[in-house]
């Protein structure tokens, strides 16, 4: 594949080296729109919250988790799924090109979980969200394209009808692009298609290729089935004796009315024996 080099001179302007030795612009970190964000949460300080305004509603919610089947702590991953709040150009986020930098190329970071001695290209990544699941895995090229060998390069590739794009060097907007907002686009956005004869969404059904050096770092956006955890009823087993509901009710009327009738039946034989009591009593105080 063919590499564009239109964006070069823009992304290798006021260039310095990394800790990995790979060639990065000084353009490429970010801070005005992090610095706006940060101001405009200090000025909220003090005041009442309005749930309706929109800056409220700014930030990513994701489950994240990451696991090596090379790893001592397989099957259980190194970072069980945790609750990870990423708001727009502001707290837990950082541009798509720093996150690639230093927890995908860079050589001296290692996975988190201190009993966990996998190298990190080894580990999986996901981020869940709204029943999709983004899925990032490493891997190492066994050669380098010389000419881009410390630049960062991109590529897709349709996992429909495995299309594969242009290979490009990645731009100044692309590296200084919200990760947060970049892990959006991947879980909601359909409805955009690539310039080619490939027919299916961009961020639903390609894979994103990012490189640097023999280092490649791969998105992927999965469905996932959302299970449920039912607890477990207790059966209780009877015997109806009967099976027409209209007869049983009739059954039931029946013994209602009877044990009414039984009731009644004895409490006017006690009236009737009281009274014959006082008339046997009237006739002897007659006769005496």
């Amino acid at each position: 594949s063919r590499v564009s080099t239109q964006s070069t001179g823009e992304f290798e302007k006021d260039e310095k080296k990394s800790n990995n030795g790979s060639v990065l612009g000084e353009e490429c970190h970010p801070e005005a729109p992090y610095h706006i964000q940060s101001r405009f949460e200090q000025n909220l300080k003090g005041k009442d919250i309005d749930c309706l305004d929109f800056y409220h509603h700014q930030k990513l919610l994701v489950l994240f988790s990451s696991l090596s089947v090379k790893s001592v702590n397989h099957p259980q991953p190194c970072i069980p799924s945790w609750s990870l709040s990423m708001q727009f150009y502001g707290k837990n986020d950082l541009t798509l090109g720093l996150f690639l930098r230093d927890y995908c190329y860079q050589s001296t970071y290692q996975c988190p979980e201190q009993c966990c001695k996998t190298d990190i290209v080894d580990h999986e990544r996901r981020f869940v969200h709204n029943g999709q699941s983004v899925n990032l895995k490493m891997s190492k090229l066994s050669s380098v394209i010389e000419s881009v060998s410390n630049t960062p390069i991109m590529w897709s590739v349709c996992t429909k009808c495995l299309y594969m794009s242009e290979i490009s060097i990645v731009s100044k907007e692309t590296w200084n692009y919200s990760f947060a907002k970049f892990l959006e686009l991947k879980f909601y956005e359909n409805c955009l298609y690539v310039r080619a004869p490939c027919p299916h969404s961009y961020h639903r059904h390609h894979t994103n290729f990012f490189a640097l050096g023999n280092i490649v770092a791969c998105f992927t956006r999965n469905d996932i089935r959302i299970a449920e955890v039912a607890p477990l009823f207790s059966r209780f087993n009877f015997e109806d004796k009967f099976t027409d509901i209209n007869v049983s009710n009739g059954v039931l009327l029946n013994e209602t009315v009877t044990k009414i009738n039984t009731a009644l039946k004895a409490v006017n034989e006690k009236l009737e024996a009281s009274t014959d009591l006082r008339r046997t009593s009237l006739k002897n105080l007659k006769l005496n």
